[in-house]
């Protein structure tokens, strides 16, 4: 069902995945692992991991018979968040194997939607100006940018799909850049900071690193207590519309063929009701049935390639085309809208 390796799926995937059966957080969780076990001696973005752990976490997730918003969705913490079972080292010899009781805020929230936390990413000391040893995925002899330097090049590096981060200046924001992936910064305060450790107390926020924008939404929502932004809205009413348009000219065509003397294939006539009827009941089914809609727009799509095929004209192109073309954009976006 998913080509590509587990640790490189989005995040929503991951959780649609693992939801569904199509595999395990275990098996997600041991991807990750993989990946990290081949380049962390180059990449060096973590600053503890505890792969006994992350799997015990990940088993204890498919345990559970109530899958939350992240079930079995890996994330990289940035040491300067309290963890109760991992120590937070703030990226300084001072704190080096600092334990708390508790989980940060932050922490907790994805925690409880199902996330397996795989371990604590380098920081820069304190969160400020003096570089760790971590380095840019994309090439080791540059940085990777700071301060959350692990978050980043963990993400970018396909070792984790999501990872904590936090800015004051630039340290989300900048990362991101130089490692190729999102950076998410949000309004000031708006993700509680409990547990987390300052610098300046007045500007410190809390972000994320992912690597799209829909990925950065599914977790921002769990922190934040809104509901998930509906992508490409705008663009699926106007892929409605063309559908309903589409099948109007279905039956424009239709009335046109049915009156040409020369049209000697009266299945055609059939086949272009059904497809006028397919495409109204797809474009109105789409909202009641989901992606049950887009199956009909599919066999609509189907008897508009059949219909071309056997005719004749300039029409035929723009028939052959347009629906095969609207059904490849709803296909790859469906699940961003329907979730």
């Amino acid at each position: 069902m998913y080509a590509r390796p587990l640790n490189e799926l989005p995040a929503r995937d991951v959780v649609r995945g693992v939801r569904e059966g199509a595999f395990t957080a275990e098996a997600v969780t041991r991807a990750c692992l993989d990946r990290i076990a081949a380049r962390e001696g180059v990449v060096k973005a973590w600053a503890f991991l505890e792969p006994d752990l992350a799997l015990k976490q990940a088993r204890d997730r498919d345990r559970a018979k109530v899958k939350g918003a992240l079930h079995g969705l890996p994330i990289g913490v940035k040491d300067i968040f309290d963890t109760f079972d991992m120590p937070t080292d703030m990226g300084s010899p001072i704190y080096r194997n600092n334990r708390t009781a508790t989980d940060a805020s932050c922490v907790a929230l994805v925690r409880a939607a199902g996330a397996v936390i795989l371990g604590k990413t380098i920081t820069c000391e304190f969160a400020g100006l003096t570089p760790n040893v971590t380095r840019n995925p994309h090439d080791p002899t540059r940085t990777p940018g700071g301060s959350s330097s692990g978050s980043a090049a963990a993400v970018a590096d396909r070792m984790v799909h999501v990872a904590f981060g936090t800015q004051t200046g630039g340290s989300v924001l900048r990362p991101a850049s130089f490692c190729g992936v999102v950076g998410y910064k949000p309004t000031y305060n708006i993700i509680s900071r409990g547990g987390m450790k300052f610098a300046p107390e007045s500007r410190d926020t809390i972000g994320l690193l992912a690597r799209s924008v829909e990925d950065v939404d599914l977790v921002a929502s769990v922190l934040t207590g809104r509901e998930r932004a509906k992508f490409h809205g705008t663009l699926l009413k106007i892929a409605l519309i063309i559908m309903v348009v589409h099948g109007i000219f279905g039956a424009y065509l239709y009335y046109s063929l049915k009156m040409d003397p020369d049209v000697e294939r009266p299945w055609i006539l059939g086949l272009m009701v059904v497809h006028f009827l397919a495409n109204i009941l797809a474009a109105v089914g789409i909202f009641y049935w989901k992606q049950w809609g887009l199956y009909v727009y599919a066999a609509s799509a189907i008897i508009a390639l059949v219909v071309g095929l056997v005719s004749i004209g300039a029409w035929s192109v723009f028939y052959m085309v347009l629906p095969v073309a609207i059904l490849g954009w709803l296909l790859r976006t469906k699940w961003d809208y329907f979730e």
